[in-house]
């Protein structure tokens, strides 16, 4: 019975949503742009390369924290 309520109210949420998308899709499509162009410099952040030394590398192989002098987790 609780599956049959769940799978309802998700079917009504997802109408819901194309409803509102088929009646003003620029509106959707240029919030969508708005928060990409937000997140994208923040996403870059996280996903570019670092360019580590040779003795940061080394430190990482073993484990430990390349900007301290002690193993990570102490």
């Amino acid at each position: 019975m609780t599956d049959a309520v769940l799978l309802v109210a998700t079917l009504i949420g997802v109408c819901a949503a194309a409803f509102m998308v088929a009646r003003s899709p620029f509106f959707w499509v240029g919030l969508v742009k708005i928060v990409l162009d937000q997140l994208i410099p923040h996403i870059w952040k996280i996903v570019r390369p670092k360019n580590f030394t040779k003795e940061q590398l080394d430190k990482i192989a073993k484990g430990q924290d390349p900007f301290r002098n002690r193993p990570k987790g102490e």
